[in-house]
């Protein structure tokens, strides 16, 4: 009975020794299967972000590419302000109707003090040093009196020192002839800075067709 049991113990022992490289084969499969499963899984997450990046990389690329054509060459941009430079110019020498020229009456012609005389040759001489060929027809001061102003203003290096300003203005119209028909009223400023002994500074505009500076169109056979 004992030698039975002992050879039952025996055979049971060479079955489980024969039963494990089968069971380690078939292991060492599935993990060789499940690594190059993962590998696949890798490259294909690799090759999914090279593709990504190629992308991002061609829209940068093409972003600037249209950047590029769609920035205007320094020729076109002188263009633009030379274009829009003379549509200021052509609205400011744009003269209106002739309805709008007959309503347009002299300036009024309002100051009286000692200095108007003084005043008006100022302006008078001013302007035609500036334009010789565009002899003033008419000229008064239609403020009644000089504007002064007075005020601290701060150093532009040193913001801390004040400096003071203290001076006057006033405004002397002139009219010239500008065709057969038209006449136009232009503004001379002067002042009187009283910081310096009341020294004059005359200031006659230089662009007469520019939109910046103010004027105001007649008939010309309303100037007296």
């Amino acid at each position: 009975m004992l030698l039975r049991l002992v050879f039952v113990l025996l055979l049971s022992s060479c079955s489980v020794a024969q039963a494990d490289p089968a069971s380690a084969k078939a292991e060492a499969a599935k993990k060789a299967a499940a690594q190059k499963q993962q590998q696949i899984k890798e490259m294909a997450v690799k090759s999914s972000a090279q593709d990504e990046a190629a992308k991002k990389g061609a829209a940068v690329k093409q972003q600037q590419v249209n950047e590029k054509t769609a920035k205007p060459s320094p020729d076109d941009e002188a263009n633009k302000k030379l274009q829009a430079i003379q549509k200021m110019k052509d609205a400011g020498s744009a003269i209106p109707g002739d309805s709008q020229l007959a309503a347009e009456p002299m300036p009024e012609n309002a100051y009286q003090g000692g200095d108007k005389a003084q005043l008006l040759e100022m302006a008078q001489s001013k302007w035609l040093a500036k334009h010789p060929n565009k002899p003033v027809l008419a000229k008064g001061i239609a403020m009644r009196k000089w504007d002064r102003k007075t005020a601290w203003r701060e150093e532009s290096l040193d913001p801390r020192k004040k400096y003071k300003v203290d001076f006057s203005s006033i405004q002397v119209w002139v009219i010239s002839k500008t065709d057969d028909k038209v006449a136009t009223q232009y503004i001379v400023e002067i002042s009187k800075d009283h910081m310096k002994n009341d020294a004059f500074k005359v200031y006659v505009p230089e662009d007469l067709n520019s939109s910046g500076i103010f004027k105001t169109h007649m008939l010309l056979s309303n100037v007296k």
